[in-house]
């Protein structure tokens, strides 16, 4: 599995003494200031001597205790650096505290080649064990020249995937050739397929957005400059990202999965089920394989970060899971497991699969629903 990218934007506003404590690993039982100076140098690169200084105090403060058992007022200031005993205190012998010590036993076990493993396993048990049909009603609100009758309305997969296609095919020629109306009309229908495009009660979806976008000339722009950006990984620079804009990535990079609500709920779903019988900390296993929720009402699992309408945190989520996607899909061709039970044998056929899994969570009847009709 490819280690998910740390995101620069959430490390910036994690104190620095937390950094560090993502590598305490590397501390022995117990340990001396000098080891501390050591892991900050190494979780914190470039920072001061006084910064330093300060983040090693604050780890002391927040995650030890010492072996004099004479320095009870340091961990009561606000600035430890006040502390008129500070020679004293670098004297000292530390160890976690045990509630630290068992969260980083905790953040252990999610690393690892063996973790990988079992955690594929897990995921391919779950696929395995549920066939859940596919059936998306779908009914496109304008016609395309581009797009025949018989393709704009459909409820199989076969059905979306041609009308995709062709939508995925007309927008990337619209890039080719410079077209913002055709580009418009593109993004539309794919936007509409997954009924994020047009107001629907309160939401305004997509259509505002995409319409003012085109207005400005600047449509063709956008989409050109975050397809060169998801290409290479790179979420920091994304602004436009949602379910109906997760579709347009999707559709011109295939090697890019359309994370949406329900995609995003059933992930959570079979990671909050391995979590409790691997007896892991959740958020430490989302963070392990870079994952954030979209967050979306009723579709929601306790304990795993969310996005929270960030653009670029959600960007980042679809690019670390279609990493750890793709790479599952490898174990399963190289351990012959029949996951998809019908479904391609693609990164489409198992964001389809989850998708549909999701839908099945949602509605309380669990990963094994036959047909699901509700709609996002």
């Amino acid at each position: 599995m490819t280690f998910p990218r740390k995101d620069p934007k959430i490390e910036k506003r994690m104190f620095h003494h937390d950094i560090m404590f993502r590598n305490a690993g590397r501390l022995p039982k117990s340990f001396g200031y000098k080891d501390l100076l050591d892991l900050a140098s190494f979780s914190i690169p470039g920072i001061s001597a006084p910064g330093k200084t300060f983040s090693c105090l604050r780890f002391i403060q927040k995650f030890c205790s010492d072996s004099a058992g004479a320095h009870d007022r340091f961990y009561q200031l606000k600035d430890p650096r006040r502390y008129d005993r500070l020679a004293d205190l670098k004297q000292c012998v530390f160890h976690l505290t045990e509630s630290k010590s068992a969260v980083l036993r905790q953040a252990m076990k999610v690393e690892g080649a063996e973790f990988e493993e079992d955690l594929f396993h897990f995921l391919a048990l779950r696929l395995e064990a549920c066939n859940s049909e596919y059936f998306w009603r779908f009914s496109l609100r304008q016609k395309y020249q581009w797009l025949h009758d018989r393709h704009g309305t459909g409820v199989s997969l076969s059905d979306a995937t041609h009308t995709l296609s062709v939508a995925g095919n007309e927008l990337a020629l619209a890039l080719d050739q410079e077209d913002e109306d055709r580009c418009l009309a593109a993004v539309s229908a794919i936007m509409d397929w997954a009924r994020v495009y047009y107001p629907v009660g309160l939401r305004r979806h997509n259509k505002p957005t995409v319409e003012k976008l085109y207005e400005s000339r600047s449509l063709l722009r956008v989409i050109r400059e975050h397809v060169a950006l998801l290409k290479v990984g790179d979420h920091e620079g994304v602004i436009y990202m949602n379910s109906g804009w997760s579709k347009v990535w999707g559709c011109l990079i295939p090697d890019m999965m359309m994370m949406d609500s329900r995609v995003s709920y059933s992930l959570g779903r079979i990671f909050q089920a391995y979590s409790s019988e691997a007896k892991l900390d959740l958020h430490f296993l989302c963070e392990r394989v870079g994952f954030y929720q979209v967050g979306f009402p009723g579709r929601t699992v306790d304990g795993i970060p969310r996005i929270d309408k960030r653009p670029e945190v959600w960007a980042l989520s679809a690019i670390n899971m279609s990493r750890f996607l793709l790479d599952f899909l490898e174990y399963c061709r190289r351990n012959n497991r029949l996951i998809l039970n019908g479904y391609p044998f693609s990164l489409r056929g198992l964001e389809a699969k989850l998708f549909m899994m999701g839908g099945s969570y949602v509605v309380g009847a669990g990963p094994a629903r036959e047909r699901e009709r509700s709609s996002r």
